[in-house]
């Protein structure tokens, strides 16, 4: 990711607000509709029922993509376990 595509996703978390909002997220070159934004975590999809699911997790960013033909519900249990160790285990 880029320096500046970092900075998008952190202020996407400080302000879910706005993501919801705005409605789309712009992810290395997909856009995915906003599902549900708050401040732990970002779960969109595309159009072709592919997914990414972004996990605040102290000073890092968890993200988990998946494709259409992937249950989204094991996906969101393993970026919230992730998220939760990553929290968990932080210096």
């Amino acid at each position: 990711l880029s320096s500046e595509e970092c900075r998008e996703l952190v202020r996407q978390f400080k302000d879910p607000n706005a993501a919801r909002t705005k409605g789309t997220l712009e992810f290395l070159g997909t856009s995915y509709q906003v599902l549900r934004a708050d401040l732990s975590a970002m779960y969109c999809q595309t159009d072709k029922k592919d997914g990414l699911i972004l996990v605040a997790a102290g000073d890092y960013i968890v993200m988990i993509t998946y494709n259409a033909s992937m249950v989204p519900s094991i996906s969101v249990e393993a970026a919230d376990k992730m998220g939760k160790y990553f929290t968990v285990t932080e210096p």
